[in-house]
């Protein structure tokens, strides 16, 4: 009996021993992982007609579903087309759901089918170097964009390059 508590003890401390020796170096926890998103989600958003009480007219406002109101915040992976938007010595990053030649940070309605991507610490240096609609995997924090002024209503902040998505014949 003795023999049985010190070998389920000796096993306790190995396998206890083991996993913070290997933990380290394993993969993201699940939890921690990006949830995969794809772009019918995104496209879910609606532009409807609010009555504001301030200036007692009708406006368009976006509406967001719950799936997409559950996204901010969170870490999500999306791929998509790579763009680069230079205007006045500024680049913006773009992912896309489509190869397009619009001009998405141009003055013209709101985009449901792109995300500005604001890179992470080090990164900007790979999206710098990226080709214009390279296919992509990137990963960051979503945010729903709130500026009046935006161009783009969904922002990747933290935005990481992850894979080059190989394109299928």
């Amino acid at each position: 009996m003795k023999n049985n508590i010190k070998i389920n003890r000796l096993l306790i401390l190995i396998a206890v021993t083991a996993f913070f020796f290997i933990f380290p170096w394993t993969k993201e926890v699940k939890i921690f992982r990006a949830k995969d998103v794809n772009w019918e989600i995104l496209k879910s958003v609606k532009k409807v007609e609010k009555f504001d009480s301030k200036s007692f007219a009708f406006s368009p406002q976006l509406q967001f579903n719950d799936e997409i109101l559950k996204l901010n915040g969170q870490k999500i992976s999306i791929k998509g087309f790579f763009k680069k938007e230079i205007q006045n010595n500024h680049s913006d990053f773009i992912i896309t759901e489509t190869v397009t030649d619009v001009c998405f940070m141009c003055d013209h309605d709101e985009h449901y089918n792109l995300i500005k991507l604001i890179p992470g610490t080090n990164e900007k240096q790979f999206f710098n170097k990226l080709k214009n609609d390279t296919l992509i995997q990137v990963s960051g924090i979503f945010k729903l964009n709130q500026e009046s002024n935006a161009h783009s209503i969904f922002l990747l902040t933290d935005a990481r390059l992850e894979n080059f998505v190989n394109r299928k014949p």
